[in-house]
Formats: structure tokens, sequence, C-alpha cells
């Protein structure tokens, strides 16, 4: 499978401290999406211990860092590049059909 996400050195940096900060059992962060936000889907970023990855699950190392999607997020969140800046994560994602203000959630 082809690289499903693209991630940016900084966004990087915050993930490996993300999981670093959860400490053990933490391996891993899992991105994807959940129902809600003000659009609709809001997406998920968290660390996540091996014990947590689901056999479907699509996974990619980048810099040493395992991230993890669910294949039902897949189709929703493929091509999304992830950034960083001063509020947060910030996710631009080609299949939003419509974001909300603050960038965290969307409806396809």
């Amino acid at each position: 499978m082809t690289q499903i996400i693209t991630v940016t050195d900084i966004a990087l940096k915050r993930m490996k401290e993300m999981v670093q900060r959860a400490g053990p059992p933490a391996t891993s962060i899992r991105f994807g999406i959940k129902a809600g936000g003000c659009s609709g889907f809001e997406y998920v970023l968290k660390p996540i211990a091996f014990a947590d990855e689901r056999h479907d699950d699509w996974a990619t190392f980048i810099e040493g860092l395992k991230i993890t999607i669910g294949s039902k997020s897949i189709p929703h969140v493929e091509g999304t590049t992830i950034d960083w800046n001063l509020m947060g994560f910030v996710f631009h994602n080609p299949k939003a059909g419509t974001s909300c203000g603050c960038g965290q959630s969307f409806n396809a």
C-alpha cells in the first residue's frame, strides 16, 4: 500500500513527544476519525500501546515513530497532511468537503 498520510517535521516531533509523555506501554500513535465535532467527523490523534492495535490497522514508520490508522478511517483521511502550529495539530485533508474554523473536524 502506498503512503496514506504525510507528516511534517514539526508534527512528527510533537507526536514523538506525545508517546514519550504517555510513557510505557504507549508505543505508537493512532490517527483516525470519529463521529463528532461541529462538522460531522473529528480527528483522533493519540498514543496507544501495542495491545491496542487492531489486526486490520494500516501502519507505517516515519523516522522511527509507528503511526497506525484504522481501516474504517483510511477512506476519509487518505492524502491528509498532519502539521503543527501554535494552536496544535492541523489537518490538511483533501477529502474534507467542509471544515470547521478550528480545523479539528470536517464533513466529507
